[in-house]
């Protein structure tokens, strides 16, 4: 399996950037024609573009840069990747850096590239803006767009009926399959998100709840409950739309940040044993399998895996 590593240019490989941006340009932009690409080309080579500061690439395992962005104070002023890994994440582990390091929340893309558009607004970026023509004054529309940041803020009692919402659709996305049976999945939900219930757990100070809102809507949530020593995140979703965005480690160092600011000593949680990405995501983010616990629903056994996070 390949895998790819965000990177520091190394002295002298400028040269493989241009190789990049050709492939890439020849592989997206069908509506450039052949001059003008070795204008850009020249303009390239001439401006020295590609020895800019605020430029990073991604290497595979190999070493060789397969894509490369560029950053100028918060605006994305390139991305470009190879051909041959277009589509399998490379271009979101550039995007995602580059929002997480360099708070990049402008960019701005040739309204032809449907499929760029297409990416930066799965990341949460609106269009805000139109040109009829690109920066050289060339008969290219560009589309200026901007992301809002993403927010996470705590629900009182007044958001009882969006987080009724946000629960049962992140409870249907994770494990409605698991059941196997839509009236035994009503009922067992019915009960579990019973609007009594939650509107006791708002009212409980032992227990908070927030709500990640992305580019202005719903994204996902968090439920904490709090112990004299110990914080546990008892639930966190992100719905599937938004995933692979970084809200879940978002919410994720929300939680930590409560967890210090209580002076606990650690950070728990517990997941099904079943669900093998989740498990996966806790381990990037610190997390080690402490014990399972076993406990059944609706007569079915199940098995939970206790993590923890010592928190220094």
């Amino acid at each position: 399996m390949m895998h790819h590593a965000i990177s520091q240019l190394l002295p002298g490989e400028h040269q493989r950037l241009m190789e990049v941006w050709e492939a890439s340009v020849r592989a997206t932009h069908h509506f450039v024609k052949e001059e003008k690409i070795q204008l850009l080309k020249s303009l390239i080579e001439e401006h020295k573009y590609f020895e800019q500061p605020g430029i990073f690439c991604i290497r595979n395992n190999a070493g060789d840069i397969t894509g490369f962005a560029g950053v100028s104070g918060n605006s994305l002023d390139m991305l470009f990747l190879h051909p041959s890994v277009i589509g399998i994440g490379v271009g979101g582990a550039l995007m995602r850096h580059a929002i997480d390091h360099y708070k990049v929340t402008k960019v701005e893309v040739n309204e032809q590239n449907q499929q760029a558009l297409g990416f930066y607004q799965h990341f949460g970026f609106s269009i805000t803006g139109y040109s009829e023509t690109d920066s050289n004054g060339e008969p290219f529309p560009l589309l200026y767009l901007e992301r809002q940041p993403l927010e996470i803020n705590r629900i009182g009692i007044s958001g009882l009926d969006e987080l009724i919402s946000i629960c049962q659709r992140s409870y249907y996305e994770t494990f409605f399959e698991a059941f196997g049976d839509a009236e035994a999945y009503q009922n067992f939900t019915r009960e579990l998100f019973n609007r009594a219930r939650l509107l006791a757990e708002l009212s409980n100070p032992a227990v908070i709840f927030y709500l990640a809102s992305y580019n202005g809507q719903t994204a996902g949530y968090l439920k904490l409950c709090l112990d004299e020593m110990k914080t546990e995140i008892d639930s966190i979703y992100v719905l599937g739309t938004y995933q692979k965005l970084g809200i879940g480690k978002a919410l994720i160092a929300h939680a930590l940040g409560v967890a210090k600011n209580r002076a606990s000593t650690e950070l728990i949680l517990r997941v099904w044993d079943q669900n093998q990405q989740a498990i996966c995501f806790y381990e990037r983010q610190g997390f080690v399998r402490s014990s399972e616990i076993r406990y059944q629903v609706m007569g079915d056994p199940q098995v939970d895996i206790l993590m923890r996070l010592a928190i220094l």
